[in-house]
């Protein structure tokens, strides 16, 4: 449950008062997290960037494709530096 409550604060840190802007791009990053949940997998920034690439490599759909970056782009971002 603990893994739960962190990645939600994950993803609201990365969309902290973005408001109706940038729904699409957390939508993105929310099913992607599901995704990683229903597989057992740590959810971490790192898994999160891997899973965006994996859909930018595979996608055809270009309004799919520009919601991919844009939600790399961010997660990017609130990624700190190690």
């Amino acid at each position: 449950m603990q893994q739960k409550n962190t990645t939600t604060d994950l993803i609201d840190s990365y969309f902290r008062d973005s408001h109706e802007k940038l729904l699409s791009e957390k939508n993105v990053v929310s099913e992607l997290v599901v995704e990683l949940a229903q597989a057992k997998k740590i959810i971490s920034n790192k898994e999160i960037i891997s899973a965006l690439i994996s859909k930018l490599e595979v996608e055809s759909d270009v309004v799919k494709l520009d919601a991919y970056r844009a939600a790399l782009e961010i997660v990017l971002e609130a990624t700190p530096d190690d």
